[in-house]
């Protein structure tokens, strides 16, 4: 098939799976296939999983971008960019808007409410933190 079909999506799939633990060859793949593909959406989520597989979420984030702007993003996209946020550390209100929306284009998808949950419970935690930090807890907040 590489000979015969050389750009063919199954092809470059197989191979960006493969090379998933090996990072720059597998953006240099995606990179590459992007570049021929503009605005495919299998080509951008390639370079979101290789951000994932090496732990980068962030870059994750920032490349799953390009993916929700295309106006071509599905559920699943929005659900990935609110998971990738709860391994940054900072939830935003835009994640819990691309968890509403994955949920609602997902008609409603446990696990997808689940993301949403874990949002809403990382934001409580957060602000639970910011009170306890400004004032040493959050007991003598509400006292004062």
């Amino acid at each position: 098939m590489a000979k015969s079909h050389p750009d063919s999506k199954t092809l470059f799939l197989d191979n960006e799976f493969a090379l998933l633990k090996q990072y720059l060859e597998a953006d240099a793949l995606a990179n590459e296939y992007v570049k021929k593909n503009p605005g495919d959406l299998d080509g951008m989520r390639a370079l979101v999983r290789s951000a994932e597989a090496r732990r980068d979420h962030g870059l994750a984030r920032e490349r799953l971008q390009a993916v929700l702007q295309s106006g071509k993003a599905q559920a699943r996209d929005y659900h990935t960019s609110a998971w990738d946020a709860l391994f940054t550390g900072k939830i935003e209100a835009a994640d819990v808007e691309a968890a509403v929306k994955g949920t609602q284009m997902s008609q409603h998808s446990a696990y997808k409410l689940h993301t949403l949950g874990c949002l809403h419970a990382e934001q409580d935690q957060g602000s639970e933190r910011s009170v306890g930090a400004g004032n040493g807890s959050a007991e003598s907040g509400a006292a004062q």
